[in-house]
């Protein structure tokens, strides 16, 4: 039975220490009412899947069925159906998320499906649509390997550097240059990826700089001005960690934030699946 305890002191007319009161309370009942509320959201992104696959099928075969040689209206479709499949791209990602932290929130384990991935290849994927979507923005990609190659779960992956660079966008709402830096680094002699998003937002305060990746937590100086769920960096560390990496935040009121993810690229094991 799961009990929450409440507790206090008692004092004297003094105010001295004459005694204390605790408060012993059956919350099962909310313990179920949790269970029950994680279920209907497994089942609801579970749902939300199918018309967003869907829509991300026919998207593709009408963009496929488009002749190369296109006049003007044609190319207007063609940019349509490009913006219908990235804006797709975003949600499958965010029903993806939601699936995950209701897994660990229900204790289960995820299952990595891994597999040769090219950090290169989906950082500038992911710039490319973050571009389209907030012309506001600058976003770059520096990398000094043309490919980088490791063993990932490439759809997580892809959705960890998804999530830092939709914040990167959010929390600096006037604009400004977003870098994503990418490179090879050595570590007690084994190979590992690093990479970064850097942006010049609102920043952190220093005081909550340890609290980025709990659950449902939002920076106070955004929690009114920015909508969010407070789920995605959440589910960002749950990620990295599960591929054997770490995450790390650097921030500076008003100057803006880098995050930079490190992580392993078990090259051996690559070079066979190859």
């Amino acid at each position: 039975m799961p009990i929450l305890v409440n507790s206090a002191p008692l004092s004297d007319g003094s105010g001295g220490a004459a005694g204390g009161v605790a408060v012993f309370q059956d919350i099962t009942p909310l313990r179920d009412l949790e269970r029950q509320k994680d279920e209907f959201l497994a089942a609801v992104s579970h749902d939300l899947k199918t018309p967003a696959t869907i829509i991300m099928g026919r998207a593709s075969l009408l963009h496929r069925a488009l002749p190369r040689e296109t006049p003007e209206p044609a190319s207007a479709i063609i940019e349509g159906l490009t913006s219908i499949d990235e804006s797709t791209d975003q949600l499958v990602r965010l029903v993806d998320e939601l699936l995950d932290i209701t897994r660990w929130r229900m204790g289960q384990a995820i299952e990595l499906d891994l597999g040769p991935a090219d950090l290169v290849k989906v950082a500038n994927r992911l710039a490319a649509e973050y571009r389209n979507m907030s012309p506001r923005h600058t976003i770059e990609v520096e990398s000094d390997v043309g490919r980088l190659v490791g063993d990932w779960d490439e759809a997580r992956i892809e959705r960890v550097m998804a999530n830092l660079l939709s914040n990167a966008v959010k929390y600096s709402p006037k604009g400004g240059e977003i870098l994503v830096t990418i490179s090879q680094v050595e570590r007690a002699d084994e190979a590992w990826a690093a990479f970064s998003v850097r942006d010049a937002g609102i920043g952190i305060a220093p005081s909550e700089l340890d609290r980025v990746f709990e659950p449902y937590f939002r920076g106070s100086n955004a929690t009114k001005s920015i909508s969010g769920t407070g789920v995605g960096l959440a589910g960002t560390s749950h990620i990295v960690e599960e591929h054997g990496g770490e995450i790390r935040v650097e921030s500076e009121l008003g100057r803006g934030t880098t995050f930079t993810v490190m992580l392993p690229l078990l090259r051996d094991r690559i070079e066979v699946e190859a």
